[in-house]
């Protein structure tokens, strides 16, 4: 795996990452792929497990305590497919 995605992961404290072939994994919606583009061809999965617990809070449920995980996951996203895009222009 690139040295920009692993920096990128260990930036955002995610330590448990991994890559596997596509072909290894069974597609649930495979549709999604065509919609986007019909052409295009999935060759690798990138899996990490996203750290979510912040400790114990005070007269809080502990979901209210942390960033809304739709809001993180977005901008996480935004920041891989940067940084997989420089490292991979044309795929």
């Amino acid at each position: 795996m690139e040295t920009a995605v692993k920096a990128l992961f260990h930036a955002e404290g995610i330590e448990a990452f991994g890559v596997l072939p596509y072909a290894a994994c069974r597609s649930t919606y495979p549709a999604l792929f065509a919609r986007r583009d019909p052409a295009f061809t999935p060759q690798s999965v990138l899996l990490f497990l996203v750290p979510y617990y912040t400790g114990p809070a005070e007269n809080l449920s502990l979901y209210a305590v942390s960033r809304d995980y739709h809001l993180y996951m977005r901008a996480l996203s935004d920041r891989l497919l940067a940084t997989l895009h420089a490292a991979h222009p044309t795929a």
